[in-house]
Protein backbone atom coordinates (compact mmCIF):
# COMPACT_ATOMS: atom_id res chain seq x y z
CA UNK A 1 0.00 0.00 0.00
CA UNK A 2 1.24 3.57 -0.86
CA UNK A 3 2.30 5.56 1.85
CA UNK A 4 1.50 9.19 2.75
CA UNK A 5 3.83 12.40 3.16
CA UNK A 6 2.77 15.58 3.66
CA UNK A 7 5.13 18.64 3.62
CA UNK A 8 3.22 21.95 4.94
CA UNK A 9 4.85 25.28 3.72
CA UNK A 10 4.63 28.12 5.36
CA UNK A 11 7.04 31.47 5.35
CA UNK A 12 9.27 30.03 7.91
CA UNK A 13 9.83 26.42 5.98
CA UNK A 14 8.78 23.96 5.45
CA UNK A 15 7.19 20.65 8.12
CA UNK A 16 7.51 17.33 7.44
CA UNK A 17 5.28 14.52 8.42
CA UNK A 18 4.62 11.12 7.66
CA UNK A 19 1.22 9.02 8.10
CA UNK A 20 1.13 6.68 10.86
CA UNK A 21 -2.17 5.24 10.83
CA UNK A 22 -3.90 7.83 9.18
CA UNK A 23 -2.44 10.39 11.54
CA UNK A 24 0.44 13.28 10.96
CA UNK A 25 4.12 11.99 12.95
CA UNK A 26 6.59 14.96 12.44
CA UNK A 27 9.51 13.53 11.16
CA UNK A 28 11.26 16.98 10.09
CA UNK A 29 11.16 20.90 9.69
CA UNK A 30 13.12 24.10 9.60
CA UNK A 31 14.05 26.51 6.69
CA UNK A 32 14.67 24.72 3.34
CA UNK A 33 18.11 25.07 2.64
CA UNK A 34 18.51 23.18 6.08
CA UNK A 35 16.48 19.84 4.89
CA UNK A 36 17.48 17.22 4.20
CA UNK A 37 16.14 15.33 1.03
CA UNK A 38 12.97 13.31 2.02
CA UNK A 39 14.03 9.36 0.99
CA UNK A 40 11.77 6.81 0.87
CA UNK A 41 10.05 4.77 -1.78
CA UNK A 42 6.26 4.04 -2.71
CA UNK A 43 5.16 7.38 -1.02
CA UNK A 44 2.72 9.89 -2.32
CA UNK A 45 3.86 13.12 -1.53
CA UNK A 46 1.66 16.18 -1.00
CA UNK A 47 2.64 19.64 -0.72
CA UNK A 48 0.19 22.09 1.53
CA UNK A 49 0.44 25.67 1.02
CA UNK A 50 -0.46 27.39 4.03
CA UNK A 51 -2.18 30.41 4.90
CA UNK A 52 0.30 32.60 5.36
CA UNK A 53 1.48 32.23 1.97
CA UNK A 54 -1.53 32.19 0.05
CA UNK A 55 -3.67 35.25 -1.45
CA UNK A 56 -7.79 34.35 -2.56
CA UNK A 57 -10.25 36.03 -4.66
CA UNK A 58 -14.14 35.30 -5.56
CA UNK A 59 -14.42 36.29 -9.16
CA UNK A 60 -17.24 36.09 -11.28
CA UNK A 61 -16.87 35.13 -14.97
CA UNK A 62 -19.36 33.96 -17.85
CA UNK A 63 -20.98 30.69 -17.44
CA UNK A 64 -18.81 28.30 -19.27
CA UNK A 65 -17.19 24.66 -18.91
CA UNK A 66 -14.65 24.76 -16.10
CA UNK A 67 -11.92 23.77 -18.76
CA UNK A 68 -12.46 27.08 -20.22
CA UNK A 69 -12.64 29.23 -16.83
CA UNK A 70 -9.58 27.42 -15.97
CA UNK A 71 -8.30 28.90 -18.48
CA UNK A 72 -9.87 32.24 -18.41
CA UNK A 73 -8.22 32.50 -14.64
CA UNK A 74 -4.48 31.76 -16.03
CA UNK A 75 -4.77 34.42 -18.72
CA UNK A 76 -5.40 36.84 -16.26
CA UNK A 77 -2.92 35.59 -13.14
CA UNK A 78 -0.25 37.51 -13.46
CA UNK A 79 -2.93 40.55 -12.92
CA UNK A 80 -4.90 39.28 -10.12
CA UNK A 81 -1.71 38.34 -8.23
CA UNK A 82 1.32 39.86 -7.81
CA UNK A 83 3.65 37.03 -7.59
CA UNK A 84 6.37 36.81 -9.95
CA UNK A 85 5.75 32.99 -10.67
CA UNK A 86 2.35 32.80 -9.58
CA UNK A 87 0.66 29.62 -9.27
CA UNK A 88 -3.06 28.54 -8.39
CA UNK A 89 -5.59 26.33 -7.90
CA UNK A 90 -9.83 27.36 -8.38
CA UNK A 91 -12.74 25.85 -7.73
CA UNK A 92 -16.28 27.09 -8.41
CA UNK A 93 -18.28 28.66 -5.28
CA UNK A 94 -21.55 28.66 -7.32
CA UNK A 95 -23.14 28.49 -10.54
CA UNK A 96 -26.24 30.97 -11.95
CA UNK A 97 -27.39 31.49 -15.44
CA UNK A 98 -25.96 34.69 -15.68
CA UNK A 99 -22.69 34.04 -13.87
CA UNK A 100 -19.96 31.62 -12.19
CA UNK A 101 -18.23 32.45 -9.20
CA UNK A 102 -14.71 31.07 -8.70
CA UNK A 103 -13.19 30.60 -5.68
CA UNK A 104 -8.89 31.13 -6.41
CA UNK A 105 -6.42 30.73 -4.15
CA UNK A 106 -2.49 31.64 -5.96
CA UNK A 107 1.05 31.36 -4.57
CA UNK A 108 4.34 32.41 -5.04
CA UNK A 109 5.45 29.40 -7.18
CA UNK A 110 9.33 30.31 -7.41
CA UNK A 111 10.96 28.36 -4.75
CA UNK A 112 9.87 24.91 -6.19
CA UNK A 113 12.84 23.81 -7.51
CA UNK A 114 14.25 24.01 -3.46
CA UNK A 115 11.23 22.68 -2.62
CA UNK A 116 11.28 19.42 -4.48
CA UNK A 117 14.74 18.71 -3.79
CA UNK A 118 13.65 18.31 -0.36
CA UNK A 119 9.97 16.51 -1.04
CA UNK A 120 9.24 15.07 -4.74
CA UNK A 121 5.52 16.46 -4.47
CA UNK A 122 2.67 15.31 -7.09
CA UNK A 123 0.21 17.40 -5.74
CA UNK A 124 -0.18 20.93 -4.47
CA UNK A 125 -3.20 21.97 -1.66
CA UNK A 126 -4.09 25.41 -0.93
CA UNK A 127 -4.69 24.98 3.17
CA UNK A 128 -8.00 26.99 2.69
CA UNK A 129 -9.17 24.06 0.28
CA UNK A 130 -8.55 21.37 3.08
CA UNK A 131 -10.98 21.94 5.41
CA UNK A 132 -14.90 20.98 4.92
CA UNK A 133 -17.67 19.89 7.19
CA UNK A 134 -21.26 18.67 6.74
CA UNK A 135 -22.30 21.18 8.72
CA UNK A 136 -21.58 25.25 8.47
CA UNK A 137 -18.53 25.44 10.65
CA UNK A 138 -16.27 27.81 12.11
CA UNK A 139 -12.33 26.37 12.43
CA UNK A 140 -10.00 28.50 15.05
CA UNK A 141 -6.52 27.45 15.47
CA UNK A 142 -2.94 29.22 16.40
CA UNK A 143 -0.05 28.32 13.95
CA UNK A 144 3.07 29.78 13.92
CA UNK A 145 1.87 32.90 15.61
CA UNK A 146 -0.52 33.21 13.93
CA UNK A 147 -4.82 32.91 14.90
CA UNK A 148 -6.78 31.87 11.67
CA UNK A 149 -10.62 31.92 11.43
CA UNK A 150 -11.80 29.94 8.09
CA UNK A 151 -15.74 29.08 7.91
CA UNK A 152 -17.43 26.07 5.60
CA UNK A 153 -20.82 25.67 4.96
CA UNK A 154 -22.43 22.88 2.58
CA UNK A 155 -18.68 21.41 2.07
CA UNK A 156 -17.54 24.17 0.47
CA UNK A 157 -15.13 27.63 1.39
CA UNK A 158 -16.67 30.46 2.65
CA UNK A 159 -14.29 32.86 4.21
CA UNK A 160 -11.29 33.12 6.55
CA UNK A 161 -9.08 35.71 8.11
CA UNK A 162 -5.59 35.30 9.92
CA UNK A 163 -4.64 38.33 12.85
CA UNK A 164 -1.43 37.96 14.64
CA UNK A 165 -1.80 35.85 17.96
CA UNK A 166 -1.22 37.95 20.37
CA UNK A 167 -3.61 40.47 19.15
CA UNK A 168 -6.28 38.24 18.46
CA UNK A 169 -9.25 39.26 20.83
CA UNK A 170 -13.08 38.90 20.83
CA UNK A 171 -14.33 41.25 18.99
CA UNK A 172 -11.65 40.06 15.88
CA UNK A 173 -13.94 36.95 16.37
CA UNK A 174 -17.30 38.70 16.85
CA UNK A 175 -16.57 40.28 13.48
CA UNK A 176 -15.40 37.80 11.64
CA UNK A 177 -18.75 36.05 12.76
CA UNK A 178 -20.83 39.07 11.63
CA UNK A 179 -19.21 38.74 8.10
CA UNK A 180 -21.00 35.87 7.58
CA UNK A 181 -24.29 37.12 7.58
CA UNK A 182 -23.67 38.73 4.09
CA UNK A 183 -23.50 34.86 2.60
CA UNK A 184 -27.29 34.43 3.93
CA UNK A 185 -25.70 31.22 6.62
CA UNK A 186 -26.09 30.75 10.09
CA UNK A 187 -22.89 29.45 11.84
CA UNK A 188 -23.88 26.54 13.92
CA UNK A 189 -20.71 24.73 15.31
CA UNK A 190 -17.51 26.25 16.29
CA UNK A 191 -14.67 24.23 16.28
CA UNK A 192 -11.43 25.30 18.51
CA UNK A 193 -7.97 24.10 18.82
CA UNK A 194 -5.86 25.24 21.65
CA UNK A 195 -6.78 27.66 24.36
CA UNK A 196 -8.45 31.00 23.62
CA UNK A 197 -6.84 34.17 25.16
CA UNK A 198 -10.53 35.18 25.86
CA UNK A 199 -13.44 33.59 27.18
CA UNK A 200 -16.35 32.89 24.75
CA UNK A 201 -19.39 34.21 24.94
CA UNK A 202 -22.44 31.52 24.96
CA UNK A 203 -24.69 31.76 22.11
CA UNK A 204 -28.00 29.65 22.06
CA UNK A 205 -27.45 29.18 18.28
CA UNK A 206 -23.48 28.44 18.40
CA UNK A 207 -21.89 24.47 19.37
CA UNK A 208 -18.75 25.80 20.43
CA UNK A 209 -16.41 22.55 20.68
CA UNK A 210 -12.41 23.10 22.25
CA UNK A 211 -10.11 20.52 22.34
CA UNK A 212 -6.19 20.48 22.74
CA UNK A 213 -3.26 21.77 20.67
CA UNK A 214 -2.57 18.99 18.12
CA UNK A 215 0.85 20.25 17.58
CA UNK A 216 0.00 20.49 13.99
CA UNK A 217 -1.93 22.25 11.34
CA UNK A 218 -5.83 21.03 11.87
CA UNK A 219 -5.85 20.59 7.97
CA UNK A 220 -3.94 17.62 7.85
CA UNK A 221 -6.35 15.40 9.51
CA UNK A 222 -8.31 15.75 6.03
CA UNK A 223 -5.36 15.19 3.39
CA UNK A 224 -6.18 11.33 4.22
CA UNK A 225 -9.45 10.92 2.73
CA UNK A 226 -9.38 13.72 0.42
CA UNK A 227 -9.83 13.09 -3.27
CA UNK A 228 -6.12 14.29 -4.59
CA UNK A 229 -6.92 14.01 -8.30
CA UNK A 230 -8.03 17.58 -8.99
CA UNK A 231 -4.84 18.53 -6.98
CA UNK A 232 -2.30 17.19 -9.07
CA UNK A 233 0.51 19.21 -10.85
CA UNK A 234 -0.30 19.16 -14.37
CA UNK A 235 2.25 19.05 -17.24
CA UNK A 236 4.73 17.72 -15.16
CA UNK A 237 5.97 13.49 -14.82
CA UNK A 238 8.56 13.41 -12.38
CA UNK A 239 11.50 10.30 -11.79
CA UNK A 240 12.09 9.94 -7.83
CA UNK A 241 15.67 10.82 -7.66
CA UNK A 242 17.31 7.70 -6.13
CA UNK A 243 19.62 7.24 -8.79
CA UNK A 244 21.19 4.44 -7.02
CA UNK A 245 18.14 2.41 -6.82
CA UNK A 246 17.52 3.17 -10.60
CA UNK A 247 20.18 1.64 -11.44
CA UNK A 248 20.36 -1.98 -8.87
CA UNK A 249 16.79 -2.14 -10.92
CA UNK A 250 18.36 -2.01 -13.81
CA UNK A 251 21.10 -4.42 -13.15
CA UNK A 252 18.87 -6.94 -11.52
CA UNK A 253 16.98 -6.83 -14.51
CA UNK A 254 19.69 -7.57 -17.09
CA UNK A 255 20.98 -10.05 -14.34
CA UNK A 256 17.49 -11.53 -14.90
CA UNK A 257 17.52 -11.92 -18.33
CA UNK A 258 20.41 -13.41 -18.64
CA UNK A 259 19.54 -16.37 -15.77
CA UNK A 260 16.26 -17.14 -18.55
CA UNK A 261 18.38 -17.05 -21.43
CA UNK A 262 21.09 -19.63 -19.72
CA UNK A 263 18.07 -21.59 -17.94
CA UNK A 264 16.83 -21.78 -20.96
CA UNK A 265 20.19 -23.48 -22.78
CA UNK A 266 21.14 -25.18 -20.20
CA UNK A 267 16.97 -27.40 -20.62
CA UNK A 268 17.97 -27.86 -24.64
CA UNK A 269 21.47 -29.54 -23.34
CA UNK A 270 19.58 -31.78 -20.61
CA UNK A 271 17.17 -32.64 -23.38
CA UNK A 272 19.79 -33.64 -25.65
CA UNK A 273 21.63 -35.47 -22.16
CA UNK A 274 18.12 -36.87 -21.71
CA UNK A 275 17.74 -38.42 -25.02
CA UNK A 276 21.61 -40.14 -25.20
CA UNK A 277 20.20 -41.84 -22.20
CA UNK A 278 17.03 -43.53 -23.23
CA UNK A 279 18.91 -44.49 -26.21
CA UNK A 280 21.52 -46.42 -24.39
CA UNK A 281 18.67 -47.62 -21.60
CA UNK A 282 16.74 -49.18 -24.64
CA UNK A 283 19.82 -50.37 -26.16
CA UNK A 284 20.35 -52.39 -22.79
CA UNK A 285 16.50 -53.35 -22.48
CA UNK A 286 17.13 -55.05 -25.82
CA UNK A 287 19.65 -57.19 -25.30
CA UNK A 288 18.91 -58.40 -22.03
CA UNK A 289 15.44 -59.92 -23.56
CA UNK A 290 17.12 -61.35 -26.38
CA UNK A 291 19.82 -63.33 -24.24
CA UNK A 292 16.87 -64.40 -21.68
CA UNK A 293 14.76 -65.79 -24.65
CA UNK A 294 17.86 -67.15 -26.44
CA UNK A 295 16.32 -65.19 -29.58
CA UNK A 296 18.41 -64.43 -32.73
CA UNK A 297 19.62 -61.19 -32.48
CA UNK A 298 18.41 -58.53 -34.19
CA UNK A 299 20.56 -55.82 -35.76
CA UNK A 300 19.59 -52.37 -34.35
CA UNK A 301 22.42 -50.59 -36.09
CA UNK A 302 20.93 -48.93 -38.51
CA UNK A 303 18.24 -47.79 -36.08
CA UNK A 304 21.12 -46.58 -33.89
CA UNK A 305 23.02 -44.81 -36.61
CA UNK A 306 19.40 -42.78 -37.73
CA UNK A 307 18.83 -41.92 -34.31
CA UNK A 308 22.63 -40.60 -33.35
CA UNK A 309 22.58 -39.27 -37.14
CA UNK A 310 19.66 -37.19 -36.01
CA UNK A 311 21.38 -36.12 -33.12
CA UNK A 312 24.49 -35.15 -34.57
CA UNK A 313 22.69 -33.09 -36.93
CA UNK A 314 20.44 -31.11 -34.48
CA UNK A 315 22.34 -27.90 -34.10
CA UNK A 316 23.51 -26.57 -30.58
CA UNK A 317 21.18 -24.31 -28.76
CA UNK A 318 24.13 -21.99 -27.55
CA UNK A 319 25.36 -21.92 -31.63
CA UNK A 320 21.79 -21.00 -32.36
CA UNK A 321 21.36 -18.63 -30.30
CA UNK A 322 25.01 -16.86 -30.76
CA UNK A 323 23.82 -16.87 -34.47
CA UNK A 324 20.55 -15.12 -33.46
CA UNK A 325 22.18 -12.43 -31.36
CA UNK A 326 24.65 -11.96 -34.25
CA UNK A 327 21.77 -11.38 -36.84
CA UNK A 328 19.57 -9.51 -35.00
CA UNK A 329 19.48 -5.46 -35.05
CA UNK A 330 20.51 -3.12 -32.33
CA UNK A 331 17.36 -2.92 -30.37
CA UNK A 332 15.73 -6.03 -30.92
CA UNK A 333 15.14 -8.92 -28.42
CA UNK A 334 14.70 -12.43 -28.13
CA UNK A 335 11.59 -13.21 -25.75
CA UNK A 336 11.27 -17.22 -26.20
CA UNK A 337 12.59 -19.62 -27.97
CA UNK A 338 11.91 -23.20 -28.97
CA UNK A 339 14.26 -25.43 -30.82
CA UNK A 340 12.78 -28.64 -32.83
CA UNK A 341 15.46 -30.38 -34.74
CA UNK A 342 16.27 -27.83 -37.31
CA UNK A 343 13.20 -25.74 -37.04
CA UNK A 344 13.41 -22.23 -34.20
CA UNK A 345 10.11 -21.14 -33.28
CA UNK A 346 11.47 -17.39 -31.94
CA UNK A 347 9.39 -14.65 -30.50
CA UNK A 348 10.95 -10.94 -30.77
CA UNK A 349 10.39 -7.88 -29.73
CA UNK A 350 11.92 -5.00 -31.15
CA UNK A 351 11.71 -1.41 -32.76
CA UNK A 352 12.33 -1.91 -35.95
CA UNK A 353 10.53 -5.46 -37.16
CA UNK A 354 10.76 -5.12 -40.63
CA UNK A 355 14.92 -4.77 -40.48
CA UNK A 356 15.39 -7.81 -37.96
CA UNK A 357 13.34 -10.13 -40.45
CA UNK A 358 15.40 -8.66 -43.51
CA UNK A 359 18.53 -9.57 -41.06
CA UNK A 360 17.36 -12.95 -40.50
CA UNK A 361 16.37 -13.49 -44.20
CA UNK A 362 19.93 -12.83 -45.13
CA UNK A 363 22.08 -14.92 -43.07
CA UNK A 364 23.61 -17.29 -44.43
CA UNK A 365 22.87 -20.26 -41.49
CA UNK A 366 18.86 -19.58 -42.60
CA UNK A 367 17.17 -21.58 -45.15
CA UNK A 368 13.85 -20.22 -44.95
CA UNK A 369 12.31 -18.27 -42.12
CA UNK A 370 8.20 -17.54 -42.08
CA UNK A 371 6.58 -14.61 -40.35
CA UNK A 372 3.75 -16.27 -37.65
CA UNK A 373 1.12 -13.61 -36.98
CA UNK A 374 0.53 -10.26 -37.09
CA UNK A 375 3.01 -7.34 -35.23
CA UNK A 376 1.81 -6.84 -32.31
CA UNK A 377 2.71 -2.96 -31.01
CA UNK A 378 3.73 -3.44 -27.09
CA UNK A 379 1.77 -0.54 -25.59
CA UNK A 380 3.74 2.84 -25.77
CA UNK A 381 6.90 1.35 -26.02
CA UNK A 382 7.19 1.51 -29.80
CA UNK A 383 8.33 -1.99 -29.67
CA UNK A 384 6.33 -4.76 -32.09
CA UNK A 385 6.50 -8.58 -30.69
CA UNK A 386 6.49 -11.16 -33.27
CA UNK A 387 6.73 -14.69 -33.84
CA UNK A 388 8.56 -16.53 -36.72
CA UNK A 389 9.44 -20.01 -38.09
CA UNK A 390 13.18 -20.33 -39.41
CA UNK A 391 14.76 -23.17 -40.89
CA UNK A 392 18.05 -23.84 -40.07
CA UNK A 393 20.52 -24.54 -42.70
CA UNK A 394 23.41 -27.59 -43.17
Amino acid sequence: MQGLTVGYWHKNGLELYRYVQGKPARIAGGPLENLKPLRGILQKNVLVVGRDRLLHVRKRYPPAPKEKLLKAVHIELGELFPFSQPSCYCRIYASFAAYTELDIWAWESEPYPLLRKVLPFSYVIPEDAAFFSSTNEVFLWTCEGVTHCLAVAERRFLSAVSNPADSFGEEDLERFLNSMDPYGVEINRMRIYGALPFSLKAKPTLYAESGADRGYPPCLDNIPVMALREFRVRGEMRIPAYPGLLFRIAIYGILGYGLVLYLTMKNHEQSISDLRQISRQIDQRILLTESRQGLLAIDYTAIKKELNDKLIARPSPVSVLDMLARTLPKGSYISNVQLNEKNLDVWILSREPLAALKALAEQRGIRNIQLKGPLNMEGKTGEYSFNVTIEISG
